[in-house]
């Protein structure tokens, strides 16, 4: 299982490069995830949450355990961080993003 709890957003444009969950890294990561493996992402950025949604859709060698929604807004059972919590009791979301490593060979 591979838990990416709310990495850094660099929310300017010119810096959205710089962040940690993108297409390339997740095809990096698939390497080492072995079959059937949980990919856990969260993030308190409404940007980082719908571009990782987005992209996750299109991944090859993930499946979707959301479906049919690429994020949600609630997760049972995903633990909350306080800073999570601060966030929540703001009435600001947070996005998860759940996928499974599948047996299909992903783009490196």
């Amino acid at each position: 299982m591979t838990v990416i709890n709310c990495p850094d957003p660099w929310p300017k444009l010119r810096h959205r490069k710089r962040r940690l969950v993108n297409t390339g890294f997740v095809a990096w990561l698939s390497r080492f995830m072995k079959q059937d493996a949980d990919l856990y992402f969260a993030t308190d950025f409404v940007d980082y949450g719908l571009d990782v949604a987005g992209f996750m859709a299109l991944q090859k060698g993930f499946d979707n355990q959301l479906a049919p929604d690429t994020f949600r807004h609630h997760l049972e059972g995903y633990p909350v961080s306080k800073y999570m919590r601060r966030f929540l009791d703001m009435g600001q979301p947070i996005y998860y993003v759940h996928y499974r490593k599948n047996s299909e060979k992903t783009v490196q």
